[in-house]
Formats: structure tokens, C-alpha cells, sequence
């Protein structure tokens, strides 16, 4: 079974050449699967025109090996020219047929039809309009715990300057004994009614903080909702 499967896998060598920089090669990659595998083409497109099929697993571009299909995406996008790409296919799993020439250049075709593409452009629009969707509740919580988080600390603020804290002493002062005795008394007593009032505003604090815990939470979230966002716009527009 082992020989069977590797007699169905071919490796091939293509070449693409993309004529200006944001000119579009109508490929897709499958998200999160641990290699580069090509999820959709676009018909009559440039990718399609250069031989490649559903199916078809990069390996290597112009020499440098292919593991993450972000990178791959960013990378087609950002080059212009001629480029050599290495893929491996599955003949059981990939382009319907295949047939090499007296050249050894193989030609290939793709059981995908328009209807095939439209479906996989809306979902791919759909799931990045989701995405963005996510990105704007998120971005409002975040205004609405901010508006908390800065009303309820200067509430704290407000009642803990209330009290006046006791003046130092000067340095002539400090020789007294009984003049320090004093001051450490009454910063004692000051530090007490300050935590008498932070008492009292027990629930504002409590505000504060699940206001300040959540800032934080939703911050991390948001941005990992923008790297999918990234994700999601490289691998469906490519």
C-alpha cells in the first residue's frame, strides 16, 4: 500500500511569472493544516495558466522551503518576476488529469468550475467580514470598560484626597523626640482612615480592577482577532 501511495505522488517544478507587483495569481492556501496546500485557483488565472491544481502541496519556493502558508502568501505577494516553484501531487487526490509532453513539461487541469470559485471567494469574505465584525464588539467593550475604569479610579482618587496627609518634619524637628513620636502617630492615623475609606469604596475598587483585568483580556483578544484578520486576508485574496 505504502509503494501504491508513493507511485500516486509526482514532484514537479513550475514556473510563474507575475508581470507587475499587485498583480493577483488567483491561489488559495488551506489555513492551519502544518503544510502549504493549495485550497482553490482561479480560473483561467495566472496560477491555474502556470500549472498548479487543487490539491498541490508547495514546497519550495525559488529555492527556500515552504512550511507556513501565511508566509508563503505574503512572500508571492511581495515578489514580481519569475518564480520557481516546487510542488508535490497526489494523482488520486489532485488534477483530474495529467500529461507529460515530449519536453517533460507537464500539463495540467482542475476539476474546478466558476461556481467552485464564487463559493470559495464568499467564504472567504464572509469569514473575514465575521472577523472584522468580532474586532468592532470587542472594540467597543473596550471603550465602555475604559470609560469605567477611568470614572470609578477618579471617584478613588476624589475621596482618598480628602484627608490631608501630615506635614513632615523639618530636620531640626527630627531631633525632637517627641515631635517625631507625633508625626509617626499621625501618619499612622492617616494611613488608617485611608484604608477606612477604601472601605467604604470597596465596590468602586472592585469596578476598578475587573475594569483594568478586562482591558487587559480583551487587548490580547483583539489582537489575535487582527492576526486571523491578516491571516484570513492573505490566504483568500492571494
Amino acid at each position: 500500500k505504502r509503494t501504491e501511495e508513493a507511485m500516486r505522488n509526482i514532484s514537479l517544478t513550475l514556473h510563474i511569472h507575475k508581470h507587475q507587483l499587485d498583480e493577483r495569481l488567483g491561489i488559495s492556501f488551506e489555513p492551519c493544516t502544518g503544510e502549504v496546500l493549495v485550497r482553490a485557483v482561479t480560473v483561467d488565472g495566472v496560477a491555474q495558466k502556470a500549472g498548479i491544481v487543487v490539491g498541490d502541496t508547495l514546497i519550495s519556493l525559488d529555492g527556500d522551503r515552504c512550511t507556513d502558508a501565511l508566509v508563503v502568501a505574503k512572500q508571492l505577494r511581495e515578489k514580481c518576476g519569475e518564480m520557481v516553484l516546487c510542488l508535490q501531487r497526489n494523482l488520486s487526490s489532485s488534477g483530474k488529469e495529467y500529461v507529460q509532453d515530449d519536453e517533460a513539461e507537464t500539463t495540467l487541469s482542475t476539476s474546478d468550475d466558476d461556481d467552485v470559485e464564487e463559493g470559495e471567494e464568499d467564504w472567504g469574505a464572509e469569514w473575514e467580514e465575521y472577523i472584522a465584525w468580532m474586532i468592532e464588539c470587542v472594540e467597543a467593550r473596550e471603550v465602555e470598560l475604559a470609560s469605567c475604569q477611568e470614572r470609578t479610579a477618579e471617584a478613588l482618587a476624589a475621596r482618598m484626597a480628602m484627608a490631608n496627609e501630615p506635614i513632615p518634619p523639618s530636620e531640626e524637628e527630627m531631633q525632637d523626640s517627641a515631635k517625631l513620636t507625633a508625626y509617626m502617630e499621625a501618619m499612622a492615623a492617616f494611613a488608617q482612615q485611608q484604608q477606612d475609606r477604601l472601605a467604604h469604596l470597596e465596590l468602586e475598587a472592585e469596578d476598578n480592577r475587573e475594569a483594568t483585568a478586562a482591558l487587559a483580556l480583551l487587548g490580547a483578544r483583539r489582537q489575535e482577532l487582527e492576526t486571523l484578520l491578516d491571516r484570513a486576508h492573505y490566504l483568500t485574496q492571494e
